[in-house]
């Protein structure tokens, strides 16, 4: 045994390859509390099963926002950001499972400086996203519950109106 080295420490590591995204910290207990609203939300079983999935713990890794966190304080991830939506509609819609998976799944198709990179060769993350869902392991994980990835991307696709982009809706 000690001719064989320890993988999952950087002292052990053989080679410099980044290893799978940790699917232990989110969705263990059943509720967690987000710390900006102070809401307490209870996941359903879909939840827990789309947090432990790479596409979603990937967000972590993404600054919120993006190049900026160059010379600002922000420091929070795609995944907090995602986790205060999935807090807000557990809030006031907690019974919408489907408007709870869209508000979970509405940020996978970030790039890894989040807004900074898109346009660049015609990259946008909700298309990106909506290409995701429909992948191994996010559609998997939403057929076992019975929601399709046609449905959350309907329901992701729909933008009310904004006076910021000049679209009636």
């Amino acid at each position: 045994m000690d001719d064989q080295k320890d993988q999952s420490s950087p002292q052990g590591s053989v080679a410099a390859a980044a290893g799978p995204v940790p699917t232990n910290v989110m969705g263990l207990s059943p509720v967690f509390t987000d710390p900006l609203w102070r809401i307490s939300v209870r996941l359903n079983p879909v939840e827990v099963d789309l947090l432990r999935t790479a596409p979603l713990r990937r967000l972590h890794f993404v600054a919120h926002g993006g190049a900026s966190t160059l010379s600002t304080l922000q420091s929070y991830s795609r995944l907090e950001h995602t986790l205060g939506v999935l807090a807000l509609v557990a809030h006031f819609r907690p019974d919408d499972e489907l408007l709870r998976v869209a508000a979970l799944l509405h940020d996978i198709g970030h790039l890894p400086l989040s807004h900074t990179l898109e346009g660049i060769s015609g990259l946008d993350h909700h298309a990106l996203g909506s290409q995701l869902l429909r992948t191994d392991p996010l559609r998997p994980a939403l057929e076992k519950h019975g929601i399709s990835a046609e449905a959350v991307a309907a329901a992701l696709g729909v933008q009310p109106p904004s006076p910021r982009t000049g679209s009636p809706g």
